[in-house]
């Protein structure tokens, strides 16, 4: 949270998670970037009042996992939201992302590891 803070961001912190709150919060404080939990990605990706808000101001949205998701899951998620030459064709999912002692993440190693046979 002090990244943003340092970086002359607003930061909106909820005392309480309600996910009615939490959308009125995005869409009246146009919230650009979230750093949220497995739980709160899954809801936003299957709850059916999400799309009674307006969540275009969403550049990005941060999780550390997506527990209780699948590769096909996701891939069938991002076949009906976006143009057919845009889906996803491969899901891998990382215990942790390569980083170099900078905390660069190293796509170096990512890229290789997509090419390895599985």
């Amino acid at each position: 949270m002090n990244a943003p803070l340092r970086m002359g961001a607003t930061v909106v912190i909820l005392s309480r998670f309600d996910l009615e709150t939490f959308l009125a919060a995005i869409q009246n404080h146009r919230i650009t970037g979230l750093y949220v939990a497995p739980p709160i990605v899954q809801a936003l990706a299957k709850h059916p009042l999400v799309t009674e808000y307006d969540l275009s101001s969403l550049n990005h949205v941060i999780s550390a996992a997506a527990p209780g998701l699948t590769k096909s899951e996701v891939m069938m998620y991002v076949a009906e939201h976006v143009a057919p030459y845009k889906r996803v064709r491969q899901v891998t999912f990382l215990d942790a992302v390569p980083r170099a002692a900078s905390g660069k993440i190293l796509r170096r190693e990512l890229r290789a590891r997509s090419e390895e046979p599985s």
